[in-house]
């Protein structure tokens, strides 16, 4: 039942941060305000579960261990990185999103054993050598991307470059 709710926590956040990208009128903003709420509340609340002892296997802890620090993760990285004038609502509304967070997050789930760790990794590979040129705040990290990028490249050595 857990794994359901993650499952479905990172389908809004996923949908969520399409919202905002797709169209940044007044619309779109209330309901990809809405959808985020949810997914803020599920990843909150996933987070009070993330204990080892509640799981049957070590294997199942670090996949949904994964999947709530890649969601926690995300979610706060995206707050962080949108334009002042959208944060400001969302401050209001009593979001807030903290950069090095996300980031800490995301580079814990990425280096785990979890089934979301590739994912975590790609997120972290696109802030930092894309975000920060499409949301012109010059942030991210290519020297952080490419040694992600090569410590994947030891555990897939065939993927194609």
């Amino acid at each position: 039942e857990l794994h359901a709710k993650l499952v479905y926590a990172e389908a809004l956040l996923l949908r969520a941060l399409l919202m905002f990208i797709q169209d940044q009128g007044l619309l779109s903003f209330i309901s990809g305000a809405l959808k985020i709420k949810e997914c803020h509340d599920l990843f909150v609340k996933l987070a009070k579960y993330n204990d080892p002892t509640t799981f049957s296997t070590q294997s199942l802890h670090e996949h949904f261990d994964s999947g709530v620090r890649m969601g926690n993760g995300a979610f706060n990285l995206m707050i962080a990185s949108l334009p002042q004038r959208i944060t400001k609502y969302l401050e209001f509304a009593g979001f807030s999103g903290d950069k090095e967070f996300g980031l800490q997050e995301l580079e814990k789930s990425s280096k785990s054993n979890g089934i979301r760790a590739p994912l975590s990794a790609l997120f972290l590979l696109g802030y930092h050598t894309f975000a920060g040129q499409i949301l012109g705040n010059g942030e991210g990290d290519l020297d952080k991307a490419e040694q992600l990028t090569k410590s994947y490249l030891k555990i897939y050595p065939n993927v194609s470059c």
